[in-house]
């Protein structure tokens, strides 16, 4: 009877030692281990608290300093991403995995990335440039290369300008950085140029007081800068240029008037 029961005792104890077995085994594997997956929680959950923190102060600091929203958009997020990467490879070298490899294929697919996105970069690299230094803002009339018209937006990798015609255009700013930029808007005025042409015999005193009288009634003209007459060419005819400045606003439109009222006035003095 003690036989038997000793018999059916002894696969109960092996297995009660086999699970301890495997519990110190548990143990063993916590506390080599744990220590280790604790700490690269800690950092990750403490890194990513840092890009936040990182990221949210260059935001700010950035639209403090006027240079635009979008810009100050971009390079947060840039910084954010740069310091995770950073977190995220420190938090696998404290597990005890090897980065090397890890750094070796960041590396590599930076490269292949930055080749098939050669044109992108370059149009990246100039919004920045253009949104920093600013040659032109939201509203400015401008001509870049062979397009006028007004900037609608600015965006990192093109801008947007819309023509007299009210065409929408994109320009990717890679060309723009490369081109020649004429802003209309940024001194505050713009001065016409009307050539005129007057007969030889009439009275060229009497002809620049009657353009005067139609300069100095139209308040879009303005005082200063203050306008000017030249005589530019003098045969069969002479050519008189009249110079007022006007705001870039009331270029197109007052161009436009004047050309029809001094010609008017000529005609009748004539």
């Amino acid at each position: 009877m003690f036989q038997m029961i000793l018999a059916q005792a002894n696969p109960i104890a092996a297995t009660v030692k086999e699970t301890a077995g495997l519990a110190d085994k548990i143990v063993d594997l916590i506390s080599l281990y744990g220590l280790k997956v604790l700490a690269a929680l800690v950092i990750f959950l403490v890194g990513q608290y840092l890009a936040k923190l990182v990221s949210k102060a260059v935001y700010k600091g950035m639209s403090r300093s006027g240079k635009g929203e979008t810009l100050a958009k971009f390079l947060s997020s840039m910084v954010n991403a740069v310091v995770m990467v950073f977190v995220v490879i420190a938090t696998i070298n404290k597990l005890g995995v090897e980065t090397t490899s890890f750094l070796a294929i960041f590396g590599a697919a930076g490269l292949a990335i930055g080749l098939a996105l050669q044109g992108s970069l370059g149009n990246l690299a100039s919004g920045v440039l253009l949104i920093i230094f600013r040659p032109y803002n939201v509203g400015d009339g401008v001509q870049i290369g062979a397009v006028a018209g007004t900037v609608l937006d600015i965006q990192i990798f093109s801008t947007i300008i819309q023509t007299g015609e009210n065409k929408k255009v994109i320009i990717p700013n890679g060309k723009i950085t490369g081109d020649i930029i004429t802003n209309f808007t940024v001194l505050g005025s713009r001065r016409l140029e009307l050539p005129f042409m007057i007969a030889p015999e009439m009275d060229l005193e009497r002809v620049r007081g009657v353009i005067r009288q139609v300069l100095d009634a139209d308040e879009r003209v303005l005082k200063s800068p203050n306008y000017d007459m030249i005589v530019a060419d003098w045969g069969d005819k002479v050519k008189l240029v009249v110079r007022p400045y006007v705001q870039p606003k009331d270029f197109d439109s007052l161009s436009s008037d004047l050309i029809e009222r001094i010609n008017l006035v000529l005609r009748a003095l004539a």
